[in-house]
């Protein structure tokens, strides 16, 4: 009959439209799935070299503070070692007394 036929071809076109919607729907997901996988890995990769580039620059601040520490040692055993052998050191004028004794110690 029509009647019978006209509900078969209107689920069939119903079942047509819900698989063209499943694999939309599905398609749509993979994209969306595949751009954040990517996002993370740039991500990552970014942090990875931004890590990378903080321990470079601790280890340069660190290397930097040791040769300082050990400019400024160098420096006061050396005046040391010269006040101990007679010799004077020249002070400016805004220099304080205590300041000098400090020094000549």
């Amino acid at each position: 009959s029509q009647v019978k036929y006209s509900i078969n071809n209107g689920l069939a076109v119903v079942a047509g439209e819900k698989e063209a919607y499943v694999k939309c729907v599905n398609s749509q997901l993979t994209k969306c799935k595949r751009n954040l996988e990517q996002k993370i890995i740039g991500e990552v990769l970014a942090d990875n070299r931004t890590a990378r580039l903080n321990a470079q620059l601790t280890d340069n601040a660190q290397g930097i503070q040791r040769r300082c520490y050990s400019s400024y040692s160098s420096l006061q055993r050396s005046l040391e070692t010269y006040i101990s052998t007679g010799g004077s050191l020249i002070y400016q004028e805004t220099c304080k007394d205590d300041v000098k004794d400090k020094l000549s110690v």
